[in-house]
């Protein structure tokens, strides 16, 4: 028959066993849920200066636009180069 002390014993070891698989679960779906955040964070930057950029891109293009507009006799609208839009991204 066992003694008190091996079945605390066995109980103990059962509960810390139970607590360790517990907690290790546990940090591993809190580091994936972090690194999710951390990805939106780098993805919501990374779309707010491409907006930025087009914006900035879009306005650009109207003040020449009209420039070119008023006067068609300069010919400078076939001189100016567009530069290309934003590549888009790709999420991997």
């Amino acid at each position: 028959m066992p003694t008190i002390g091996q079945v605390l014993f066995w109980l103990v070891t059962l509960i810390c066993a139970a607590a360790g698989a517990y907690l290790g679960s546990y940090l591993k779906k809190k580091g994936e849920n972090l690194a999710t955040k951390e990805d939106i964070a780098e993805l919501t930057r990374a779309t707010k200066e491409i907006e930025a950029k087009i914006s900035h891109h879009q306005a650009h293009k109207r003040v020449i636009g009209s420039s070119c507009d008023s006067t068609p006799r300069l010919n400078i609208c076939q001189r100016i180069t567009w530069p290309q839009p934003a590549p888009s991204l790709q999420i991997a």
